[in-house]
């Protein structure tokens, strides 16, 4: 778990960084739809559900949000006043909210 809580945390530092790669290129979103269908897999997979279902959810949903998330936040960073670090921190605490949520309707074990 703590080691889950570092890596969480450093992940929201660095893609703060003006070096950090863009999500949407190749690397960086593979990564992250490879994430998301392990993550996805576990989660319905522990919930007694299909793994493999999970894991194509869990895909999907990480390569969306990744595109969507990219395009908002310079949408929004590039329309108003507000600095684009200021909305990569909103946009962190919309997919916290998000992930909390998912795994609160998970049905009892």
């Amino acid at each position: 778990m703590a080691g889950a809580l570092a890596a969480a945390a450093a992940e929201l530092v660095a893609d703060k960084l003006p070096f950090t790669p863009a999500r949407t290129r190749p690397g960086p979103l593979a990564g992250r739809v490879a994430t998301g269908g392990l993550v996805g897999a576990a989660v319905l997979g522990d919930a007694d559900g299909s793994a493999a279902l999970g894991a194509l959810l869990g895909a999907v949903g990480a390569a969306g949000g990744a595109v969507a998330g990219a395009r908002a936040r310079g949408a929004l960073a590039s329309g108003t006043s507000v600095p684009d670090p200021v909305w990569g921190g909103i946009e962190d605490l919309v997919a916290l909210g998000v992930g909390a949520l998912a795994l609160a309707s998970r049905p009892p074990r």
